[in-house]
């Protein structure tokens, strides 16, 4: 609006009736509120097309009513993603679909560098060559529009390897169907996928949507796609391609657009509503299985002219949905559960084709399948609980929930307790959560997910336990033995966190100061400590180069999690110790690795670093493999912590045989001593106010600010000796950490509990 006010702007609400709308009309009465039941869509079509597809389906497969239905008001409709900013004159395109009918624009203008790098070509072999976050039309598109409608009715579908990418495959067709042009400038549709061919140049006016502000390629920049940014992650230009061809935080303008973007996304004090088709009506949320399932159930009834399946969003508050699930048909089952050994590939792979024989089996695992449980009707649970065996019970091993793919701290934790199990030869089941505001792209691990054993191994700190209690998930395992894994890094938890402790029959400490912590702090159950479960990582195939360090010079590391508290972590105070310590002409560099920094963090880092270029600060994810590469490519770790629970990121480099210096207080350790790293002396300080979840009173650590400088100089001046602490340190860590280690522990603690040494049994 701010480019050009005098444009009619309109804004789908995609899980919304218009009658919904009047309080957004009121409060922002500049644009115009479409209900998603207003576009044209059939009725009984669209509350289908609301349940077979899910968020991102069902919102590209509504973009040509959407232009229809403006092409009944208008010569000409524009569609923006919802994640486009215009930054400049659009006007032009108005002539071009008078003259085309259809305009779109290319993810690229030139071929893409066959480096290995992101974004390949491949990525467009599969996405489509045009991206329909931008397209418009004029009223002699509706030839195409028709085309377009018939297709996404049923198949905007995101199945890849079925050659489906939502609204975007299809038209690729378009040059041989339908009047159209292509852009080809530079300045429209810039997006991560195309910033290696495309450079921003900042003409230094004010505001981000001031005409002319940017130059791209010479260009005017018309409009930005910020496909997969993340506010939370400034200076990550997508969660979809991590490692590109271009680094972002080395281009001011690019640094300015992405931050500017984020501040104004973060000071929107609006809080989300849930999707309103992502639940039944009686609340239960929709599993994607279910979505797949009626898909492929309409798409029968299409082909064979059979009745169409009833939506749970129909006029009978989806009565007749519920009917239809729960009609007994093969085996007696209902039909939820045979559309589950169908759809869901873990059931699949378990069961195949259902018989006499395995059938008798399936109640049993539907029952222990969280996802199951909290779709179904209890209607439907109790005819499966009916048919249960008389004698069966859960089959021996370890049921693992936690946050098993996350990038941060107990995730890591989680996955290491995970290769525990797996190293005593334990059975195990996974059941990954998600963490609000964390990324969850860690790789896979090896395990079903089901509820199908007998001991339940929670991974996630106290704080979170009362709301996990009133998961549909905790309601199938509270009948059996509970073990929380817990992470704390003061000598003092609070009550109202050691309280939650009643819900579980014992704990799970990954070092001795936080058994001690939780155990002096009253906990309601007995507290072990187990070891920790760590190979010693295959050699890297990476360089220096790949990770954005420089190739020569000894080079400190840190890294660290922002929402782990940062002035627990303490990077200003390494910031601080290495620029006394060094005047940035040695031959040294500190190279400080963090992730979920918001523009204020980094701002701040950037003023506690001061210009000095030997010291580099990395603010974005990585992949396992280049976290493993920074821990074995530098020459020295450095955490001058206040506190830690466990201290992962130093066992990590410990174990790649790079020598760590660290605070010598706290979980650390556990696993290090005055022989196999360089220890900082501290003194006890208090907490203080604003320090969140730590109480202002406990104590924590303050290092030794010239210990550590002399501990830099003495390792950056004797490479020698640096390399032979790191390989002391590797032996050590190896000699009590190993998977021989840890499955043994876990081997016998499982036997334990499963007897029935629990509190609650």
């Amino acid at each position: 609006m701010a480019v050009d006010p005098g444009a009619d702007f309109y804004i789908l609400i995609i899980d919304a009736f218009d009658s919904d709308l009047e309080d957004l009309r009121m409060r922002y009465p500049t644009f115009r509120w479409i209900g998603v039941d207003n576009i044209g869509v059939e009725p009984s079509q669209l509350t289908r097309m609301a349940f077979y597809y899910d968020v991102t389906e069902f919102a590209t497969s509504l973009k040509p009513w959407l232009l229809s239905s403006l092409l009944e008001i208008f010569e000409i409709a524009i569609y923006l993603d919802p994640d486009i900013e215009v930054f400049d004159d659009l006007s032009s395109i108005e002539d071009l679909a008078r003259q085309n009918e259809v305009v779109l624009t290319p993810h690229v203008l030139r071929p893409v560098p066959r480096d290995g790098l992101q974004v390949a070509e491949e990525s467009f072999l599969l996405s489509g060559h045009f991206n329909l976050g931008f397209i418009a039309v004029s009223k002699a598109a509706s030839n195409f529009l028709e085309y377009w409608k018939e297709r996404l009715g049923r198949y905007s579908l995101h199945r890849v390897s079925e050659g489906y990418f939502t609204d975007q495959r299809w038209v690729d067709a378009v040059p041989a169907l339908f009047d159209h042009v292509v852009v080809k400038d530079p300045g429209w549709n810039v997006a991560y996928w195309n910033l290696h061919e495309r450079r921003i140049a900042d003409t230094g006016e004010a505001g981000p949507t001031q005409r002319g502000s940017f130059l791209v390629n010479g260009s005017p920049l018309r409009f930005f796609h910020f496909s997969g940014h993340r506010a939370e992650q400034p200076l990550t230009a997508s969660v979809h391609s991590p490692k590109l061809r271009v680094d972002i935080t080395k281009d001011p303008a690019l640094v300015r657009i992405f931050t500017e973007r984020a501040q104004r996304i973060l000071s929107f004090d609006q809080e989300a509503e849930p999707y309103r088709w992502g639940y039944f009506l009686d609340g239960r949320p929709i599993p994607q299985v279910l979505r797949t399932a009626y898909w492929h159930a309409v798409d029968d009834a299409i082909r064979t002219g059979d009745p169409l399946p009833p939506s749970p969003f129909d006029a009978d508050a989806g009565a007749a949905f519920d009917e239809w699930l729960s009609e007994r048909i093969e085996f007696d089952l209902p039909r939820i559960a045979l559309l589950w050994v169908q759809f869901k590939p873990d059931f699949v792979a378990s069961f195949g084709e259902l018989n006499f024989d395995n059938v008798r089996w399936l109640p049993h695992s539907l029952l222990n399948s969280p996802d199951f449980v909290a779709s179904a009707r209890r209607g439907d649970l109790e005819v499966l609980e009916s048919m249960l065996p008389r004698n069966i019970r859960n089959q021996p091993g370890i049921n693992l929930i936690g946050y098993l793919l996350g990038e941060f701290g107990l995730g890591v934790h989680a996955r290491g307790i995970a290769s525990s199990v797996l190293a005593a030869g334990l059975p195990l089941s996974l059941s990954p959560l998600t963490a609000p505001g964390h990324v969850h792209q860690a790789q896979s691990l090896p395990g079903v997910q089901s509820l199908a054993y007998d001991v339940n191994v929670v991974c996630v700190n106290a704080d979170a336990l009362p709301q996990l209690a009133q998961d549909a998930l905790w309601q199938r395992i509270k009948h059996q033995p509970i073990v929380g894994v817990w992470n704390w890094e003061l000598p003092q938890m609070a009550p109202e966190m050691v309280a939650c402790s009643e819900l579980l029959d014992e704990i799970w400490c990954g070092s001795e100061f936080i058994a001690e912590s939780i155990r002096s702090s009253g906990a309601h159950c007995e507290v072990y400590v187990h070891p920790l479960c760590i190979e010693a990582p295959a050699p890297t195939k990476l360089l220096r180069a790949d990770l954005g360090l420089c190739d020569d010079g000894f080079t400190f590391g840190f890294s660290f999690d922002y929402r782990s508290v940062e002035r627990r972590k303490n990077p200003f105070g390494l910031i601080r110790a290495y620029r006394e310590a060094f005047q940035g002409d040695e031959g040294v560099q500190l190279v400080i690795k963090t992730i979920n920094a918001t523009s204020e963090d980094l701002y701040k880092l950037g003023e506690a670093v001061g210009g000095r270029s030997d010291i580099r600060v990395i603010a974005r994810h990585w992949s396992d493999a280049q976290m493993r590469a920074f821990y074995q490519l530098i020459d020295c770790y450095v955490s001058l912590h206040r506190s830690e629970g466990i201290g992962l990121t130093m066992a990590a480099a410990m174990a790649s045989g790079t020598p760590v210096i660290a605070t010598g207080w706290s979980g650390n350790m556990s696993f290090m001593d005055e022989s196999s790293a360089a220890l900082v002396p501290v003194t006890m300080t208090e907490v203080g106010v604003g320090f969140e979840p730590y109480m202002p009173d406990a104590l924590w650590a303050e290092p030794d600010a010239s210990a550590a400088i002399e501990a830099m100089h003495s390792l950056a001046k004797n490479p020698t000796f640096a390399l032979a602490l790191g390989g002391r340190g590797r032996e050590h860590l190896l000699s009590i950490a190993s998977p021989q280690v840890a499955g043994a522990w876990m081997s016998t603690r499982y036997k334990a509990i499963s007897k029935g040494s629990g509190r609650r049994q």
